[in-house]
């Protein structure tokens, strides 16, 4: 009896510290109908979650700002309605096995609609919160009107077949560390979801500083005589064009970067004076230079023009750029394809594209004649010549 009593009285001081393991609430996850709304717009959440160890789990949401229906915020999915003041909402889902409990977060922007019809000359202020564009159509400035965006303004747009058309003039006057940001208002933010911002006719003017322009259809195109100065712009992840300059149009730009987009810079019977510039990483063509006629003049310099999908340079019609002082390396799918590239093209003078720099060890000219197509080759059908002699056999000190 003695013994039992010991052994009994050992086991109950085991059990009394024993701690029994438990696993919180893992992979929580949140999906939300919209990030970028208005006052008083619902949202539908949904959150999922699971729990190692096989416990019931409950789900439960809180913000900083707004209701939900339920009014008690309890469930995987519930309805969230935006408060009447505009900021950024964080939205908060918490899961608990009675035991732990386990957090994620999300933000969603509370906005104000972009005015749909501009009829008279107005300036846009940052006053922080994001600005959301969903007319179904392009907004339109008209002749003689200006649309001004201060540094700091946020536009998402919402519809595919929307933008900014501009047939008076745009100015936008983003800085250091204040750009002005247009996209889409979805929360991937994928390439081709608007329409982008069109710069259209003779007395059509753009003014364009600080400015990120991302994801649409084509980043900015300056068509029908219209003109255009950019500094210090980026412009990216476009479906088809970054940039598009044709039908007599002209842009000059400066310090930008134009990655990412199916085509960098298209010009076409236009005009484009380039300097110090990135043009990179673009899915098919850094720079397409086309001319059927004498509206054509194209000026690069000190620029970077590199690690393009097809080629580097691609120059048809009567096409006749000058490119100097530049860095045009590791173009083509395997980056070593053509730098630069004469196609259907119907001059026999050459075009210059001389000192430049054609990437570490392209030093000699049967090197460099390698990343260039055009009389030289064989079947081209091309009868005009890439002038690259003389050229740099370093980066110069300007190429951004």
């Amino acid at each position: 009896m003695l013994l039992l009593s010991t052994i009994i009285l050992a086991l109950s001081g085991c059990e009394d510290g024993y701690v029994f393991p438990n696993e919180a609430p893992g992979q929580l996850s949140i999906s939300k109908g919209a990030c970028y709304v208005t006052t008083g717009e619902e949202v539908s959440l949904s959150g999922t979650a699971n729990d190692g160890d096989g416990d019931p789990i409950y789900y439960q949401w809180s913000a900083t700002a707004g209701t939900f229906d339920p009014p008690d915020g309890k469930g995987n999915a519930v309805i969230w309605t935006a408060p009447q003041t505009r900021g950024t909402i964080t939205i908060t889902l918490s899961v608990t096995d009675e035991i732990e409990v386990s957090r994620i977060s999300e933000t969603i922007e509370v906005g104000k609609n972009f005015p749909s019809y501009i009829t008279q000359s107005i300036t846009i202020a940052d006053s922080g919160f994001v600005y959301i564009l969903d007319k179904l159509q392009p907004v339109i400035v008209p002749k003689y009107v200006t649309l001004t965006l201060s540094g700091g303004v946020r536009i998402v747009v919402s519809s595919k077949n929307s933008g900014i058309d501009v047939k008076g003039r745009l100015v936008v006057e983003g800085t250091q560390g204040s750009e002005v940001v247009i996209g889409p208002s979805s929360c991937l933010q994928d390439e081709g979801e608007w329409n982008g911002i069109r710069v259209i006719g003779g007395a059509a003017q753009g003014e364009l500083a600080f400015t990120r322009i991302h994801s649409a259809e084509n980043g900015i195109i300056i068509s029908g005589g219209a003109s255009a100065n950019m500094r210090k712009c980026t412009i990216y992840n476009h479906l088809n064009n970054g940039i598009e300059v044709s039908d007599g149009a002209g842009l000059a730009m400066t310090q930008c970067t134009v990655w990412e987009n199916g085509t960098g810079v298209y010009v076409r019977n236009g005009g484009l004076d380039m300097q110090r510039s990135s043009i990179r990483y673009n899915g098919e063509i850094g720079l397409h230079l086309s001319a059927t006629s004498g509206t054509f003049s194209v000026e690069i310099d000190t620029c970077k023009i590199s690690n393009n999908e097809t080629c580097g340079i691609y120059i048809t019609g009567i096409a006749k750029p000058e490119i100097h002082y530049c860095s045009i390396f590791s173009n083509g799918s395997t980056g070593t394809g053509e730098a630069v590239r004469l196609e259907a093209y119907k001059k026999t003078d050459s075009v210059r594209v001389d000192y430049n720099f054609w990437g570490i060890g392209n030093d000699s000219e049967d090197e460099i004649g390698l990343l260039v197509h055009d009389k030289n080759d064989v079947s081209s059908g091309i009868e005009a010549y890439i002038d690259f002699i003389p050229w740099l056999t370093s980066e110069p000190d300007e190429v951004p």
